[in-house]
């Protein structure tokens, strides 16, 4: 899976954290995370400049629709410069049905 994060500064700022969760249709938190705990350092962005993030991860949520939440903090990690619930929708549809919040890839072998 892939999200994408593409922010225009309204002024410069000078460091911010990225990030972002993903919700089930029910509200649960499911997964998240931000620049910060990844440690990827954000750069000045001066007035008007533009910057791209994505992020990658290996699809491990059961069938569902979801919503993807997006945060920009300031580099305090309280103060919050934007904040978009509900910024993306996406359903998951995997032919098999867990009756869990995740769906991970197993392996087994019987002998």
């Amino acid at each position: 899976m892939r999200i994408t994060h593409t922010i225009k500064a309204n002024t410069g700022i000078e460091g911010h954290i990225m990030g972002f969760r993903i919700r089930s249709e029910s509200g649960a938190h499911v997964l998240g995370t931000n620049t910060k705990i990844e440690g990827l350092n954000t750069t000045k962005l001066n007035q008007d400049e533009v910057q791209v993030l994505s992020w990658e991860f290996a699809n491990i949520l059961s069938d569902g629709r979801y919503y993807v939440d997006a945060a920009i903090l300031e580099t305090d990690g309280i103060t919050v410069v934007e904040w978009w619930d509900e910024a993306e929708m996406f359903v998951v549809r995997k032919g098999r049905h867990v009756p869990y919040p995740v769906d991970l890839p197993f392996s087994a072998k019987l002998t």
